[in-house]
């Protein structure tokens, strides 16, 4: 029986990488491949009468109409916002879009970029959280225009848009030491991740400036596993009074159950016994927090890779810091007395 014939089989057969066989079909002009490869590559195409799954149509620059956004958790109501605001701007232009989901998993990441990346969709727009610099390459090598969302990245070339996560960090921080809060418990995904280690910096400030260091047993790292989110936040939540934290931040909307189900399951209310900071992608947010423009991140991510995808494309690198509000949703208070001032 006849094998299917996919970019992978033609890829094991010559010892390559799919994305170079992809892209040596599609005739981008920097495949970086020698020309004899190239050769082998396209004898090999035509012996086995290979075509992408849109057969019919040429391979070279045309048109799609189809975006992929991936994203690393699609029950992350972020990313659920994230993707609505997308979709609308892409539909006012004639586009569709591809949800994806990779759960930080590098090898399903490469499977969507190959297997999407082979005249499927005209851009990627991309939210995935971890490993922006590992993913960069991928990126770059499909061909295909693309733009981080949420994400950034130090590479002059790489377009970007999102909020100014220091300054949540910070705006977090000093709405609660306003208050009279010393003891801040902090929850956040991996510090790996450029956004979170910006959002924890600006935090680390604020309290730096008003001479508090912030402590390792009040620190939440729970990357996507909300199971580890929950232990650690029971955890803090029983050390003895003078120990244990009157605030909350929790810096990614993703923890934001999690942390609120472990307060009431520990018998305590919000925000008499514990205030509570959030990371808000609503509008109508429930907690009081970081308003972050997320409609605003998704339309203009959009509206530039649209424009980067054209034939006569002449659109600039983007690379946009949004600024971030704050909301009062009544979920914070000053500390109270019986909880010690302790620092």
């Amino acid at each position: 029986m006849m094998p299917r014939i996919t970019l992978k089989y033609l890829a094991a057969e010559l010892g390559t990488h799919p994305s170079i066989i992809s892209r040596v079909i599609r005739n981008v002009p920097d495949a970086r491949v020698s020309e004899a490869k190239r050769q082998r590559i396209l004898a090999l195409v035509r012996a086995t009468g290979y075509r992408p799954h849109h057969a019919g149509r040429s391979l070279r620059n045309r048109s799609t109409q189809i975006l992929a956004l991936i994203v690393p958790d699609v029950a992350n109501p972020f990313y659920a916002r994230l993707f609505r605001s997308v979709e609308n701007t892409a539909r006012m232009h004639g586009y569709n879009v591809i949800l994806c989901n990779t759960d930080e998993d590098g090898d399903r990441f490469r499977d969507l970029i190959e297997t999407l990346g082979a005249g499927h969709v005209d851009g990627w727009l991309v939210a995935s959280a971890g490993g922006v610099d590992g993913t960069v390459p991928l990126l770059d090598n499909s061909g295909i225009p693309y733009v981080l969302l949420n994400r950034r990245s130090k590479a002059p070339h790489v377009p970007w848009v999102g909020p100014d996560d220091f300054a949540t960090g910070k705006k977090g921080a000093t709405h609660l030491l306003d208050l009279g809060h010393r003891r801040i418990a902090y929850v956040t995904a991996h510090l790996t991740i450029e956004s979170m280690r910006q959002r924890f910096n600006g935090f680390r400030r604020a309290m730096a400036h008003r001479g508090i260091s912030v402590r390792d047993e009040l620190l939440v790292v729970g990357y996507l596993d909300q199971a580890i989110v929950r232990a650690r936040t029971r955890a803090i939540l029983r050390l003895p009074a003078r120990r244990r934290p009157t605030a909350v931040f929790v810096s990614n909307s993703l923890s934001l159950d999690s942390v609120l189900d472990c307060i009431r399951e520990e018998g305590m209310h919000v925000p008499k016994d514990i205030s509570v900071v959030g990371y808000n992608p609503f509008d109508e947010a429930r907690v009081t927090g970081v308003l972050v423009p997320v409609v605003e991140i998704g339309r203009i991510a959009t509206d530039w890779l649209i424009a980067a995808t054209g034939e006569s494309a002449t659109a600039q690198t983007i690379r946009v810091t949004l600024p971030v509000g704050f909301v009062d949703r009544g979920t914070t208070l000053p500390p109270r007395p019986s909880a010690g001032s302790s620092n």
